[in-house]
This record gives C-alpha cells, structure tokens and sequence, in this order.
C-alpha cells in the first residue's frame, strides 16, 4: 500500500529536478549581472586597493625583468643585461612599488567615495595582474 500512496513522487522528482535547474541558472545570470555592477563601485575599488597594498613589491622583479630584455633586444649579451637589468630595475621597481602602495593605500582609506569619478585607479595598469602587464616590452628601434 505505501508504494501506491508514494507512485506519483517520480513525476514530481522530475519536475522538481527541472525547477532546481532553471533556478540556477537564473541565479548564474543575476549574479553576472551583480558583477558587472561591481566594475565601477566601492566594492571592487576597495578590492584593487587591497590587491595593489599586498602585490606591490613585485613592481620590483617586473621591472628587473623589462630592463634585462630590453637589454638583450638592444644587442647586449644576456652576461651584460642580466645585471644591468637588475641594478636598473631594483631602482624603478622600488619607485614603482612605492606608487602602487600609495595608490592602493588611497584606495582603500577612499573607497565609500567616487572620487577620482566612477572609481577609477591611479595607477595604470590598475593591478600588476593586468593582462599584457608582464609580457616582453615592445620592441626598441635602431636609430642610425
């Protein structure tokens, strides 16, 4: 008897199957859409504030690694470049390191407040994790 009482569950299952997943993907694309409102916000300026404090010392081996190419796609021997690159780039790295610590510093104290106007960063690119960021520098052109 309870299995006759209990038969027409199997028709619900499947309708409660489809329902569970028409709901997800409803939740999928509200929260697409919650993203997206976040790329300009307090909330996304507070983040890169917080990822540009924490990743900023990288500025350094970024910019020891652009200098020591830029040497070698100048005609310097990787023996010549390598420490010329380091020497160069310890010094623009820790500038560099500096600035994005401040912006980042600036955008956390500031992040309630749209300033400068629909939360833009300081610095460009905004987080060392940009695309592109840390890919060979262009090329140098010979000037004869």
């Amino acid at each position: 008897m309870a299995r006759g009482r209990y038969r027409h569950m199997k028709k619900y299952r499947m309708l409660f199957a489809v329902l569970l997943v028409g709901m997800s993907g409803v939740a999928i694309a509200e929260a697409q859409v919650e993203a997206a409102k976040l790329r300009g916000s307090a909330a996304k300026k507070l983040t890169r504030g917080m990822v540009n404090v924490v990743t900023a010392p990288l500025e350094i081996a970024h910019d020891v690694s652009m200098h020591s190419q830029r040497g070698i796609q100048q005609g310097q021997y990787p023996v010549t470049a390598i420490p010329e690159g380091l020497v160069k780039g310890v010094f623009t790295g820790l500038v560099q390191t500096l600035r994005r610590l401040a912006a980042g510093t600036y955008d956390v104290v500031t992040f309630p407040f749209e300033v400068p106007a629909n939360y833009e960063s300081l610095v460009q690119p905004p987080t060392v994790f940009t695309s592109g960021y840390w890919s060979a520098p262009p090329k140098v052109r010979d000037v004869k």
